[in-house]
């Protein structure tokens, strides 16, 4: 399972007491993952982040041509879409998101709780519940 749909499945989980805060971390070894990372969010604008980040995830693309198509299939306003990620709107953004990560060590997609990287198995949402009821019992105890 993803980390996203981990953490997304969370969300559903502990509403209320579990917040997702997506960053980019887009490759340094490929410039186009900028532009990947780039059209995420201007896909997010048009309320359909998550749309097309499955999108990506399922079919790749290699080229703007393609980034495109799927912009398209997602059902984007493509000359917004088109200006936004042509004239670099969020290159700022996403490249700040990138030297945080780096900051941070963050060298692959990973899951944080209260700033502890997860390292638990993806493999089942029990282990990440396991890592969160044990941060809130933290937090509870704290809060006493």
């Amino acid at each position: 399972m993803e980390k996203e749909q981990l953490a997304l499945q969370a969300l559903e989980m502990y509403p209320d007491k579990v917040r997702f805060i997506y960053h980019h971390y887009p490759s340094p070894q490929s410039q186009f993952a900028m532009k990947i990372a780039e059209a995420l969010e201007a896909a997010g604008d048009q309320g359909k982040f998550w749309e097309m980040h499955d999108k990506i995830i399922w079919d790749t693309p290699e080229d703007m041509s393609e980034l495109r198509v799927l912009a398209e299939e997602v059902g984007l306003d493509m000359d917004e879409f088109n200006n936004a990620v042509d004239a670099g709107k969020y290159t700022e953004v996403v490249q700040q998101a990138r030297d945080m990560a780096v900051e941070h060590y963050v060298k692959y997609s990973a899951l944080f709780i209260n700033q502890t990287e997860f390292n638990g198995s993806p493999d089942s949402f029990d282990n990440l519940k396991d890592a969160i009821d044990i941060e809130l019992a933290k937090i509870a105890a704290n809060e006493e």
